[in-house]
């Protein structure tokens, strides 16, 4: 008998690779399923985990670690009416939690309609770290591609008409907005200005005639043609 171990960080295939082997029949061994079933069910094992590794367990929601209260905010907020699991430590006990975001109905700085999940729990305080310069560009990468995901989704749901384009704006809403996170502080308005700028360069690259990724789509068919006939 052979046995193979298919390992991996979150989002890197294992599962998909796992259902395509048990399309052959193939036996699977989920150890994830497994171990989260123990950690449910077994009382004395999840005390046991924690007494060996206090500073191993960490929040998670969906397999995801939760460092800060702004990293639980971003799966919320998307996620209203949908099952999100917890993986909690509180008084050195470990927590399995499966909780519903609330699906709540406002008004952004600019009035318009927004839709958005929400527990119900506040950060306690905000806190400042500073970072060595490396570290930063880390964080700040991290932080754009966590910007330009939502904004895909954002888009996508809203062509599959799961969000209402009342959400969309143009100078005047910006103008708002930023006059609103003005009056929050310097630290909301260099954020603002960033999220600003990404989605601006990200929408620009959209293959549509009037933009620039109209313009990089149409080289790029021209190129595909001066190369095809050449082979």
């Amino acid at each position: 008998m052979i046995v193979i171990g298919i390992t991996g960080s979150i989002g890197m295939g294992k599962t998909t690779i796992a259902q395509m082997l048990k399309r052959f029949n193939i036996p699977i061994f989920d150890s994830d399923k497994e171990v989260k079933d123990i950690l449910e069910n077994n009382n004395l094992v999840k005390n046991q985990v924690c007494q060996l590794w206090p500073d191993v367990i960490l929040t998670q929601v969906n397999e995801k670690n939760i460092k800060r209260f702004d990293e639980l905010q971003r799966i919320v907020r998307p996620n209203p009416g949908k099952e999100l699991n917890f993986l909690i430590r509180r008084d050195n006990e470990i927590l399995l939690k499966t909780v519903i975001p609330q699906l709540v109905e406002g008004k952004d700085a600019s009035g318009s309609k927004i839709v958005y999940g929400l527990l119900g729990v506040v950060s306690e305080q905000t806190t400042f770290i500073r970072h060595n310069p490396l570290t930063s560009f880390g964080l700040a990468m991290e932080e754009t591609w966590v910007i330009v995901s939502q904004t895909l989704i954002h888009v996508t749901e809203m062509i599959r008409g799961e969000r209402t384009t009342e959400e969309l704006g143009g100078p005047i809403r910006i103008a708002k907005l930023s006059g609103a996170v003005a009056d929050a502080g310097l630290t909301s308005s260099i954020w603002f200005m960033a999220v600003l700028s990404i989605n601006l360069g990200l929408i620009n690259l959209f293959p549509v005639p009037v933009l620039d990724g109209g313009h990089l789509f149409f080289y790029l068919v021209i190129f595909y043609n001066k190369i095809k006939m050449f082979v």
